[in-house]
């Protein structure tokens, strides 16, 4: 049984974080202009796209690990194997990334765009290490690490923010700071046994051999990398400086901090959510939420924006426009959730979530031909976008009901 200290570390670590990140947001968006802001967000979005780049291999290690914990048996080809892939595949990516950002000249205002990169890539290499973790049930470890790296990285940046450094000034020392804390998960998990690499033993067929692995479950999170962790980068391509600043504070403060509370209440009660009277809790929950956060959106939400952060407006109608995108991506969380718990449906969580990220690169391409569209025309499109991807979920989940409950009875 994990013990009781490490659920209140976790949560405590996760609050530490959560509060860092907002002091952060909160310091960057009244301190730099908006084209500055701009390029941080976009900047860290793209950062977290390179961060799920590796393809699956983290759920492939904490899978096969903690199958072997079980049994009491190690894999140290594994570990050899998942870390030399980390190494080749960061370098592969840094040079993609690096020719794809030239091309579409999406960061050029940012110094040392190179170095930037490699300092997010190089935490590829540790992946393996915090999977590790997790699957010897110490995932709140991992929490931890995280939440002092961001609170190294709050006073930098409120110290930098006081000596006016530049927006790639301050880039690049958080990125250091974050990457330094990510490699004290690699320590901690070498001294717990983690099975030392020995990258000069790999062979290009044990590279395949765990890329091919860990590809569904890249694929299962594909939707995740566009709508949640690229969201701000792709929005950038389409959307100017001062709107891509305002989407950036909504998409921090409105959709990822309700996204994880509601993931963290889904979770809790994942392996009961084919109980009908969960299920109609949990909608009536989301419901209430959903009205609740929509009235206050539309009553004192573009005043409190407005004296939290003085430089950005809003209007109350792009708030409730976007506050009914927030809850309709909730919704679409509830709904995979609950077919998550069926092994039947592994195969189509895999196509919904290519149809959901291909939907999202169709709507960006619908909204180009705008020509920097408003934020409020934006957000209509992402109603539009997430309604009908709920909605054709749920009719997948029905017809599945349905097949199941015929199959029972005949």
């Amino acid at each position: 049984m994990i013990p009781r200290r490490a659920y209140i570390t976790a949560l405590v670590s996760f609050g530490v974080k959560g509060i860092c990140a907002f002091f952060i947001t909160y310091l960057l968006a009244n301190s730099l202009d908006a084209r500055d802001f701009a390029l941080w967000a976009t900047l860290f979005s793209f950062g977290t796209i390179l961060g799920v780049a590796e393809l699956g291999v983290g759920q492939l290690i904490l899978t096969t690990f903690h199958e072997k914990k079980v049994r009491n048996v190690t894999d140290e080809q594994l570990a050899s194997d998942s870390v030399a892939a980390m190494v080749v595949l960061s370098a592969v990516v840094l040079m993609i990334s690096s020719l794809l950002l030239s091309w579409m000249h999406l960061l050029d205002d940012i110094r040392w765009r190179e170095l930037l990169l490699a300092t997010i890539l190089v935490r590829l290499v540790v992946v393996p290490h915090g999977a590790y973790l997790s699957a010897l049930e110490r995932y709140h470890e991992r929490k931890l690490a995280e939440a002092l790296s961001f609170a190294a990285s709050a006073l930098f940046i409120f110290w930098g923010v006081r000596e006016n450094l530049d927006v790639s000034t301050l880039l690049l020392g958080m990125n250091v700071i974050v990457t330094l804390g990510s490699f004290s998960i690699a320590v901690r998990a070498t001294r717990l046994g983690m099975p030392r690499a020995r990258i000069t033993a790999v062979a290009p067929h044990d590279l395949r051999r765990v890329f091919s692995e860990s590809f569904p479950y890249f694929v299962s999170n594909v939707s995740s990398l566009a709508t949640y962790g690229g969201f701000i980068a792709l929005s950038a391509l389409i959307l100017d400086s001062l709107a891509v600043a305002r989407l950036s504070l909504l998409h921090n403060l409105l959709l990822m901090h309700a996204y994880q509370v509601f993931e963290l209440i889904f979770r809790s009660v994942q392996p009961r959510m084919h109980d009908a009277s969960i299920m109609r809790r949990l909608k009536v929950l989301v419901g209430l939420s959903f009205v609740g956060s929509l009235a206050a959106s539309g009553l004192v939400g573009a005043w409190l924006l407005s004296h939290v952060f003085r430089k950005y407006e809003y209007t109350n109608g792009e708030l409730m426009v976007y506050t009914a995108f927030v809850f309709l991506e909730i919704y679409y969380l509830m709904l995979t959730s609950q077919m998550q718990m069926s092994s039947s449906m592994k195969n189509k969580l895999q196509w919904i979530s290519i149809l959901k990220a291909g939907c999202f690169v169709a709507l960006l391409v619908v909204a180009s031909a705008a020509n920097h569209p408003s934020l409020f025309a934006y957000s209509t499109l992402l109603i539009v976008y997430s309604g009908s991807l709920a909605y054709v979920v749920r009719r997948i989940s029905r017809n599945a009901e349905r097949a199941t409950a015929q199959g029972a009875t005949g």
